[in-house]
């Protein structure tokens, strides 16, 4: 048979859905079917001691809310995706802290008003994020071994891709007409095929020794939040984000404090734009912490749910916002 009709060899299946695209592809449908607009490959540079590097995470999507005849907050979503072999199982340690936690209940999705005519309420992911659980390590467990280290590279891959997509979003808002600057829900998701466990809180090392399955030790669940803390090389790369242009947007959010303030809006940290465009361009550590430490790791069937909950919060938290004294005009855009 001719070499170029003779089809794959054996094995081509493997090979295929080892390369993560039809993952991938899968994970981005079921986004366009939640009504998201998806892009692949958000790509961005990150300088480490070999100079600048090109990264990309899987997929970048959007959603625009509350209904389609009336935008006032726009949802983004950053989601890689790591394919596994069947074999594997993700084991994902719950957060150890109990009064003291490091992670915080709600800020999986970070919330920023600071550029809209309106305020948002605090707590609006809270008892969303209550029904999950926090977990601190994850680990592929297989036949042959044991890491940590793909799941790490993904969470990694989102942390860094996200300054990059919130300048984007950002420099869109900040030059936007005054009617039609939009509060903005930032959040980023790990996807996998694997099945997940939550390995249960008392568990020592001769609970494991002990155990015949990994069932004696851990139990199944669809979802959960990652606590990943960065170092200060996330904030240098933070700087180098923002530096370009960093004098006009501070200009840009200057005005549009005044604009603000003149319709009756309090300005606290997140809400004063001013504030937030200055501490973007100076990495500063709360605005690393709000995007860059909490992240959801999720199934691929579990995945609808969780974009309807995210999605539902959001338009909660518009819901429940606190109105200034000019209402922002009804725009028809998509």
């Amino acid at each position: 048979m001719d070499g170029a009709t003779a089809g794959p060899r054996k094995g081509w299946k493997d090979h295929l859905l080892k390369s993560g695209v039809p993952l991938e592809y899968e994970v981005a449908a079921l986004m366009s079917s939640a009504d998201m607009a998806v892009d692949a490959d958000f790509c961005f540079l990150r300088r480490d001691v070999a100079g600048v590097k090109e990264w990309s995470v899987d997929i970048a999507a959007n959603w625009y809310g509350p209904t389609e005849n009336d935008v006032a907050f726009g949802l983004y979503a950053l989601v890689e995706c790591k394919y596994r072999s069947p074999e594997k199982t993700l084991l994902l340690f719950e957060e150890p802290n109990e009064d003291f936690s490091t992670a915080t209940l709600g800020g999986t999705v970070a919330s920023f008003d600071a550029l809209a005519p309106f305020e948002l309420p605090a707590n609006a992911f809270v008892e969303m994020e209550r029904r999950l659980d926090f977990v601190y390590k994850g680990i592929e467990i297989f036949g042959n071994g044991a890491v940590e280290e793909d799941i790490r590279h993904g969470i990694q891959q989102l942390r860094y891709a996200a300054p990059a997509r919130l300048r984007q979003v950002f420099d869109i808002v900040l030059s936007s007409h005054p009617d039609d600057r939009l509060a903005i829900f930032f959040v980023k998701i790990l996807v996998t095929n694997a099945p997940l466990r939550l390995v249960n809180r008392d568990v020592k090392i001769e609970t494991i020794r002990s155990a015949s399955t990994l069932d004696d030790i851990s139990a199944p669940i669809d979802t959960a939040i990652l606590f990943s803390d960065y170092g200060p090389d996330f904030e240098d790369h933070v700087r180098s984000i923002f530096e370009s242009g960093a004098e006009d947007r501070i200009k840009a959010a200057e005005s549009i404090k005044r604009q603000l303030a003149a319709v009756g809006k309090k300005f606290k940290f997140y809400s004063d734009p001013m504030r937030l465009a200055q501490d973007f361009a100076q990495g500063g550590g709360r605005v690393c912490r709000h995007m860059g430490t909490q992240f959801f790791i999720t199934t691929l069937h579990a995945l609808p749910n969780l974009l309807a909950s995210i999605k539902n919060a959001s338009a909660e938290a518009y819901d429940s916002r606190t109105k200034l004294k000019r209402q922002r005009k009804t725009t028809k855009s998509r």
